[in-house]
């Protein structure tokens, strides 16, 4: 991802905190924000002499323009939890002493490569299928892979090979269990 997706990206889901934003997208727009903060810094500190205009305009001004940006701010920030399966609540963390480092810590980890409750991960077509296998154990099973289109795309991946599950094994059934459409039911006896 780019800095010009990513910011498009961000500004076409300001309002939507549904799905995942990865790493690249939320840094990407990270340095967007810091680049517009100093343009708008410089921009209206030079400008406000020039114009005779009065000193407190400059910051306000820079305010209001970054005010307006708050929004897909959110958003991204949302979204990125998301990517980690953790839940909108942990902003909260940006109002307790020291919740700023713990944030920045979630927003530099990976995030999950699987599919979670938030959905797909970034940049994939399609989620995994999760539901009964053919041999009747549980698990997730891969769609199909586009055509390979990068040199890095002809690496072998033991993860993601189209038609094979991801698990690495058959899960062991439980005794006293069989599966069912619906998971696995205890068997009565």
């Amino acid at each position: 991802m780019t800095l010009q997706e990513a910011v498009r990206s961000c500004l076409r889901q300001y309002r939507s905190s549904d799905g995942r934003a990865g790493r690249a997208e939320y840094w990407w727009w990270q340095l967007a924000m810091l680049l517009i903060g100093v343009v708008i810094g410089f921009a209206t500190a030079g400008l406000t002499p020039l114009l005779g205009l009065p000193p407190v305009l400059a910051p306000a001004a820079g305010l209001l323009c970054l005010l307006g940006l708050l929004a897909p701010c959110l958003a991204v920030t949302v979204r990125r939890l998301h990517d980690s399966g953790m839940a909108t609540a942990w902003l909260l963390l940006a109002f307790v002493p020291l919740g700023g480092v713990v944030l920045l810590v979630f927003m530099l980890l990976p995030g999950d490569r699987d599919p979670n409750r938030y959905g797909p991960p970034p940049g994939s077509a399609a989620g995994p299928e999760v539901g009964p296998r053919p041999d009747g154990y549980f698990g997730i099973e891969t769609r199909p892979a586009a055509p390979a289109t990068s040199v890095a795309a002809h690496r072998p991946d033991p993860v993601r090979r189209p038609g094979l599950y991801r698990a690495y094994g058959p899960m062991p059934r439980p005794e006293g269990y069989r599966a069912t459409p619906r998971g696995p039911q205890q068997v009565a006896g």
